[in-house]
């Protein structure tokens, strides 16, 4: 059973479904603490503790409630902590088999500690089993294997019930770079577990095969990561995409579409952690929990609790379903109005009576929203702090370079382009190693290059020195953010978008912005999001235009993670069901993801999405594509002045066909450089009045030109990479944003 592990988030609240009889049954189980206060590591194995794990689950549960109709507390079972030993933990496996019918939809939900076990007898070729880390480990218990688990979920597919497994966790792997930051980020993975299970068990039948659906955070040869969200609260990496994703999608989206969105949004925050959908044909093809489309909600409404006030109410929703302040929310018959004035915790808000009257309000009423708000969704960038002058930088570059003369170190010059093994960084007064097993080693406040060559050795070695800004460089940079929300300084790398680097070139000192821990030759990065900007030369005198070229460079980028990470309404997707794709005018192949191949030619359509058409209202919109290629520009595909974008075009019989040419066919030829290219839809009830705004400058080119004044589709975006912003932006219900991302390659 491979890592299983999917966080849900959208926009629906508190149905019952009282249509659909059946009992759903969920357990969630969470373990932020493996290592109790006193307690030290014991034998071959050590563990630490997480953090975003119980807010995981806590997200999780309030969601599934919300979307899914898990709210009968009788059936629900949540255990935390110290209370996930291994033996409670197969109890409540176990009261689960014995408890659920056949019909139950049944829910299972874990996030902590992952790891493998050896066993001698294993029918797999690296005769490791993946394993549940349970919290009693520090008492000697041993992990919870994939075959005792798979076992356990075979029984109860075979009693019948929809069965939904989700594992959030590392099994193995490493990160196998250098670190670059004396805080390295957290990863949800224990060592491996080599004394030998002995267990000639054999599951011929794997539970996805029987029906069951699983998903997974990573690979079994990656580690799943935590990163905070953009509140500040740890989550896993996970986690975090997924509830973005089904904030865009609807009720009805099935669990590949899901699963897709999921991917993408984790490539577009910079995760190379791949993660994994298991399951039949048919189970992935259905909506996330087995649940009939048409007894699904097709628009958010969002239940009263009680009017607490003469005009102030509680409404049963927060940030788990997306909520921001100044979202507005009508009844049906539009008689009453309802502002939201502050988001309380994930399942609660208040709002205040904007029209009608409080009288008419009754708990249990529900309210559907009319206005939403884009939340805030800054680039972060990190930068360290250094109180080293220009020269002493320098100084200290040049003294690490002599360890280019050792014929075993390779020494990198470009990390977006060549993956370091063994990293030298400063942070705070002091100098670092980072090596391959994520620890770093402190050298000093001015080491030599022998000191640093202590903690440099076996093969294979590629060497990066990252240099820190001078002395007064980053509050320089600072001050080009002090007006602009846009892009944000955060703490440590792991929170960042962006590292700000610098390396001694051709006896210069020059600087970038880099995305750590990625680089060209990662397959699994499929973002469009630009690996590193230009590098820039500095002096450390009359750096003043270096300085505004480096901020230009980060407004840019934020502009461009707007529009790769922005999330629409869900009822706006779903009014609206066609997707974008490219078709080979060659081959006719229509195509919505993995590679374009050089010296082939590609149209852009518009297709139907035959599985959620039957939602449509029949409402046109005006639609727009454009591309963002992977030196961060974008262009201006469909939709320019004297375009007829008014979709979707019926054909001669009055009916919607399978896919509308966008324009011109071939639109484009592939040719190199190469690289992840994603193409974005964007449709909208009314037209936009200068859609070549969505046209801007990259961050890979000599051009020097401030994008800080070019504004984006619409007065919501106006400031979007080029000035300040508030808590969040308002946007009607009745647009929609959809990408499409593809790579591509020489023949």
């Amino acid at each position: 059973m491979k890592r299983i592990s999917i966080i849900f988030c959208t926009l629906f609240l508190l149905f019952g479904f009282t249509a659909h009889a059946v009992t759903k049954r969920a357990l969630f189980m969470a373990i932020d603490t493996y290592k109790p206060d006193g307690v030290e590591n014991t034998g071959s194995r050590t563990w630490t503790n997480l953090e975003g794990c119980v807010n995981d689950a806590e997200q999780v549960k309030a969601l599934v409630a919300a979307k899914y109709g898990f709210t009968d507390n009788k059936y629900i079972t949540f255990i935390k902590n110290q209370e996930c030993t291994r033996a409670r933990i197969l109890a409540e496996l176990n009261k689960l088999i014995d408890q659920s019918q056949s019909g139950d939809i049944v829910f299972i939900y874990y996030a902590g500690h992952g790891s493998q076990v050896y066993n001698s007898l294993s029918d797999e070729a690296d005769k490791m089993d993946e394993t549940m880390v349970p919290a009693d480990i520090w008492k000697g218990a041993k992990d919870i294997r994939d075959k005792e688990l798979a076992a356990l979920f075979n029984k109860l597919v075979e009693k019948g019930v929809t069965l939904t497994v989700v594992y959030d966790s590392c099994h193995s792997g490493s990160v196998g770079r250098g670190a670059m930051t004396n805080k390295p980020a957290k990863e949800r993975k224990i060592e491996n577990d080599m004394e030998d299970a002995k267990d000639a068990t054999r599951i011929d039948v794997a539970p996805e095969d029987k029906g069951a659906l699983i998903f997974s955070a990573a690979q079994d040869v990656e580690c799943a990561s935590e990163q905070r969200d953009e509140f500040d609260i740890p989550h896993g990496a996970f986690t975090i995409a997924f509830c973005k994703a089904l904030q865009t999608l609807p009720a009805t989206a099935s669990a590949t579409e899901i699963f897709t969105s999921v991917r993408a949004i984790m490539k577009y925050n910079g995760k190379t952690q791949e993660p994994v959908l298991a399951g039949n044909d048919a189970r992935k093809a259905n909506t996330l929990f087995g649940i009939d489309r048409g007894l699904l909600p097709k628009m958010t409404l969002i239940a009263v609790t009680t009017p607490e006030s003469s005009s102030v109410v509680t409404l049963q929703g927060g940030t788990a379903i997306g909520l921001s302040v100044n979202c507005v929310l009508t009844n049906t018959d539009k008689t009453v109005e309802l502002t939201v004035t502050e988001v309380n915790s994930m399942t609660k808000s208040t709002a205040k009576v904007t029209k009608g009257d409080v009288k008419n309000i009754k708990p249990g009423d529900l309210y559907n929203v009319t206005q939403w708000v884009v939340a805030e969704n800054a680039l972060t960038v990190y930068i360290p702090n250094c109180n080293l002058s220009y020269a002493q930088v320098k100084t200290a570059g040049e003294e690490f370079f002599k360890l280019k003369t050792d014929s075993k170190i390779e020494w990198v010059i470009d990390p977006s382009k060549v993956s370091a093994t063994h990293t030298i960084f400063y942070n705070d007064g002091v100098w670092y190693v980072g090596t391959p097993d994520n620890k770093i080693h402190a050298i000093g406040a001015n080491p030599k290059m022998s000191d640093a060559k202590k903690f440099i050795s076996g093969d294979g070695i590629k060497l990066y020195v990252s240099l820190p800004p001078y002395a007064g460089l980053r509050a320089e940079i600072e001050k080009q953010y002090k007006d602009n929300t846009s892009v944000k300084i955060v703490s440590t790398p792991a929170n960042a978008n962006y590292c700000f680097t610098g390396r001694v070139y051709e006896n210069e000192v020059q600087y970038a912005f880099i995305m750590p821990g990625i680089n060209a030759s990662d397959s699994a990065y499929l973002s469009t999001m630009p690996i590193r900007t230009d590098f820039i030369q500095m002096n450390g005198n009359n750096d003043a235009r270096s300085i505004d070229t480096l901020a230009d460079y980060t407004f840019r980028l934020a502009k461009i993670k707007i529009w790769l990470a922005l999330n629409g309404p869900a009822d706006g997707v779903s009014n609206f069901p066609f997707y974008l794709a490219l078709k080979n005018s060659k081959t006719n192949e229509i195509v919505t993801a993995g590679n374009v191949v050089d010296g082939e030619t590609y149209g852009l359509v518009l297709v139907a999405d035959k599985a959620n058409i039957y939602n449509w209202d029949g409402t046109k919109r005006y639609v727009y594509v454009f591309s963002v290629n992977a030196d961060g520009s974008t262009k201006l595909f469909y939709g320019g002045k004297g375009v007829e974008n008014k979709m979707p075009r019926l054909n001669e019989n009055n009916e919607v066909p399978d896919y509308i040419p966008l324009g011109r066919q071939p639109l484009f030829k592939v040719t190199a450089p190469y690289g992840v290219d994603t193409y974005i839809i964007l449709t909208t009830d009314e037209p936009i009045t200068s859609p070549e705004l969505l046209e801007g400058q990259g961050v890979r080119s000599s051009d020097m030109t401030a994008a800080r004044g070019e504004k984006t589709w619409t007065d919501m975006f106006q400031n979007a990479g080029s000035g300040a912003r508030g808590a969040g932006d308002i946007a009607p219900t009745n647009w929609s944003v959809v990408r499409v991302s593809v790579r591509s390659v020489s023949k």
